[in-house]
Parts: C-alpha cells; structure tokens; sequence
C-alpha cells in the first residue's frame, strides 16, 4: 500500500471515531440537562468547539503517522507513553477552550476542581500507560530472549508467559514452532542416521556378490581355471551372483517408491487363493530343497478382493522365502487365509527357530537381520520384511511377527475388505473350489494339501 494511503485510512478512521464520540457525548449531556433551552446552547456551543479541535488535530495525526513519528521511538513502553501524552495535551486544550469559549453553568471554586480533576486523570492515564507498557515490554523481553536461543540452536526451549493476550499466543506460536523444529531436527537425524546404515548395508550386500563374480572372472581370464567343467561351475555362480545383485537393486528402488509415497497401486478384483497358490508353486523348489514341506489353506467364503495383485504376490513371496530360511530341514511352512472381522487376514507360519525378543520390534527395519541370520547362507538383504511393510501399509492394512511356542513364527498381515465387492456365500466357495482344483498346491479349508 501507498506510504501515503494507509496514514491517512487510519487518520480518517480516528476523526470519524472522535467526532461520532463528541456528537454522542453532547446528545447525553443534553438529555441529562432536561428540556433547558440554555443548557442545550451550552452543548450546541461545546459541540462546535470540540468538532474544530478534531479538524485541527487530525492533519497533526496524519503527519506524525505518516512520517512515522511513533517509529522513531525505539521501545514500546515510551511510545503508549507518547501517544497518551499526546491525547491527554490534546484533551486539556479542548477543554481549556470550551471552558473559556461560551459561558459554563458553574462559577469558583468548581472550575477549578473541574481543572484539578481534569489534571489528575491526564496523569493517571500516563500512568497506567507506562506500567501496561511495561509489562508488556517484559512478556515481549522473555519472547525475544527464546527467539534469540532458537536461533542459537535450542529446539527445547519454552516461553513461559501467564498473560492471556496477544502476547500470550504470539507466545504460544514461537512454542510451537520451537517444537516444530525440534522434531524436524529430530527427524533429520534419524535420517542421517538411516542414510548412513542404508550406505553401510547396501555397501556389504553388494560387495560379496561382486567381490565372487570378480575372482572367478580372473581366475578364468588368467587361465587359472581351464577345465570346461570348473567353468561352466564358475559361470553358473556368476549368473546366481547377478541375479542376486539384480534383485537387491530392484528391491533397493521398490523400498525407495514405498518410503517417498510414490508407490503405485493397480487394484483389481483378485481370488486370494490364486495368489497364496501360485505363490506356493513359486517356491515349491526351494521348499523341496530344504526338505521342508510347504503347505497352504484358503477359507472357502472367502471373497473376491480388490487389491494390487502383483504387489501382493511379493508380499507372500517375501514371507515364505524368509520363513523357509529360518526353518530346518524336516520342517514345516504353513500358508492361511480367511476372513476376520471385515477383514482379509493372511498368515504364514513356520516351525523354525523363532524370533528373538530382542529382535521383534526390529524385523520389519530394512536391512535389519538377527544375529542367527547374519550370514549369507540364511539371511536375505533384509529388505523383503520392510517391502512387505510398505505395501501392506499402502492397502490400508497392517502386519506383524510374533514367536509362537514351543518354536516357531508367525508373521501375518490383514487387508481391509470394506467397499470391496463380496460373491454370494454359495457360488463363492464352489468358484473358490473349483480354483483349487486346478492348484494342487493348496485346499480350501480343513485339509491343507503338503508339497512335498
């Protein structure tokens, strides 16, 4: 706004205020007067008197705001004492000359109380200015002090203040910020922390597939290893090293789409038994080779569920795959899904060495694994658990471990079915049957079929 528009708003705004008072304050007197026809030219008289003093006074106002007289006045407490001074002068004058202007219904000594009275209220409104002022210049003091500790880098601080006021809020507001910034800080650092563990981890996980890759390729290239036996021996691990690396980058880029909030979903109408069945046939080679038998069931009821297929294909993929490394040869692996509550539940269960105490409010932090699963030999990246997290938690749904006893885990996870469509019971479990039929790997439930 112009430098000359918002001092004359204000100047106007303040002479209409004073004039409406002035007119006011006459039509009271005149009423309280009676019907005296002195009397009301008395009024009629100050009331002029009064309304030139305004006019007189307003340019005065508009100059001082608009050259910012206040502003040159550096603490709070002098300019309310200024700006009161200033209305009480102005108020004694008009006064003095209503009182020596027109003839007024009293004589001495009562016109000098009335100067005496008039005198002692000047004073006392100076006075109680410039302690208003002062207490407001001690809350704004404490702000400033929190302010200038903020900015030294003390999120804890707080602004204490007892006043109820504006002063109060702006208070409460540099509290809130200080909070704010406290737990962004906060926030930051466990990030930074993250980034650095996240460094560390992919720089292990990467560096024993590459480190085997590289020494093969040497040792073929040197002419170390010449046989085509050994060879072909080499260039089969090669391809498992690069799968490995290949699957870990990619379960590095899913991790990094579920943590910046951009992962996609593609809900479609799905059968939960296909997935838990197909799943099952995935992994049956490795269930097989680790002699442990892989077993699935699906409540017949069950509905059909929107959800993003794919994604949660991986989610079970990642739950059996953890579930066989972590079960013994002669072990066990069981798959379920039912209804509970509104919602889709899955588990999957395993007769393995369990989940230590220590470790259960950790398993789902990437690249977390427990000390009996360190090694390359039977544990993964530590990132399917975290992956599994993420998407579940992208379908509105949660998931957890638990150690089941005497031995044994249970990691299950729950999918909201609210709004999604429902087959009727009848036709629902024939079609979800028939779906078994062509899947050997899994029953409905009752009898869960063994891949052996």
């Amino acid at each position: 706004m112009a430098n000359w528009l918002r001092p004359l708003r204000a100047t106007i705004l303040a002479g209409l205020a004073l004039l409406g008072a002035v007119w006011g304050a006459t039509q009271i007197g005149k009423l309280l007067q009676g019907d005296s026809a002195f009397h009301r030219m008395l009024f009629d008289k100050l009331e002029t008197r009064l309304v030139t003093i305004t006019l007189i006074a307003l340019p005065l106002l508009y100059l001082s705001l608009r050259f910012g007289l206040l502003e040159r006045i550096h603490r709070i407490r002098f300019k309310l004492f200024a700006a009161c001074l200033a209305g009480q002068v102005v108020a004694l004058v008009a006064a003095v000359i209503a009182a020596h202007s027109a003839p007024m219904p009293f004589d001495p000594p009562i016109d000098g109380l009335f100067a005496v009275l008039l005198v002692y209220a000047s004073i006392l409104s100076l006075v109680l200015a410039y302690l208003l002022a002062g207490s407001m210049t001690a809350v704004l003091g404490r702000i400033r002090a929190g302010a200038a500790r903020i900015a030294e880098g003390d999120l804890a601080t707080h602004v204490e203040v007892t006043a109820h006021d504006e002063l109060a809020d702006l208070a409460a507001d540099l509290n809130a910020m200080a909070a704010r910034l406290d737990a962004a800080a906060r926030h930051e650092r466990r990030m930074e922390q993250s980034r650095r563990e996240l460094i560390a981890a992919v720089s292990h996980d990467l560096r024993t597939p590459l480190s085997a890759i590289q020494a093969m390729i040497e040792a073929i290239t040197d002419g170390v290893v010449t046989d085509e036996e050994t060879i072909r021996r080499y260039l089969r691990t090669m391809h498992d090293g690069t799968r490995e690396l290949s699957r870990l980058i990619d379960d590095l880029f899913e991790l990094s789409r579920i943590e910046a909030g951009a992962l996609t979903l593609m809900r479609e109408p799905v059968m939960v038994g296909d997935l838990i069945s197909d799943a099952l046939e995935r992994l049956r080679p490795q269930a097989e080779a680790r002699s442990v038998a892989l077993t699935g069931s699906v409540e017949a009821r069950l509905p059909v569920v929107s959800l993003d297929a794919h994604h949660i294909s991986r989610v079970l993929t990642n739950l059996i795959e953890n579930a066989l490394r972590h079960t013994p040869a002669g072990g066990r692996v069981q798959v379920q899904a039912r209804r509970d509550d509104g919602r889709l539940y899955v588990e999957v269960v395993d007769s393995g060495e369990g989940i230590a105490a220590a470790d259960l409010p950790y398993v789902f932090d990437r690249f977390y694994r427990g000390e009996k699963s360190r090694s390359r030999e039977s544990g993964g990246a530590g990132l399917g658990l975290s992956i599994s997290k993420g998407i579940v938690e992208a379908h509105g749904g949660t998931i957890r471990a638990e150690t089941l006893q005497p031995r044994g885990a249970r990691v299950s996870f729950t999918i909201p079915l609210i709004g999604h469509d429902v087959m009727p019971a009848r036709s629902e479990a024939s079609r979800q049957t028939a779906e078994m039929r062509r899947h050997p790997a899994i029953e409905a439930e009752g009898s869960p079929f063994l891949a052996e």
